[in-house]
């Protein structure tokens, strides 16, 4: 499989090509790709801030609600998970979601 590099405004996104992205009020950009990590970018100086990966499959969306507490992320593996928006911690599963 051949590996691309992206680039979102002239930076590096993601190892693989990005399969989402969402951004906060506040400017931060999250973008998730097929190496199932989930990055914090500061949009400003496209400096990564930090990243979470899920713990099975690619996530194929990315919303963040009004009020931004959670991120929800929506996996391939028909899974969802909610990660906190600094990334810090492990992505939790949503209870009953069986795909």
């Amino acid at each position: 499989m051949h590996r691309a590099s992206a680039r979102l405004a002239g930076w590096r996104c993601q190892e693989d090509i990005p399969t989402a992205a969402v951004f906060a009020p506040d400017g931060t950009l999250y973008t998730a790709g097929k190496d199932r990590r989930v990055v914090r970018w500061d949009a400003r100086t496209g400096k990564e801030r930090g990243s979470a990966k899920l713990p099975e499959g690619e996530a194929l969306a990315l919303a963040l609600p009004p009020g931004g507490e959670r991120l929800l992320a929506c996996g391939s593996e028909g899974k969802a998970w909610l990660i906190d928006p600094s990334l810090e911690g492990e992505p939790v599963a949503l209870a009953g979601h069986a795909g």
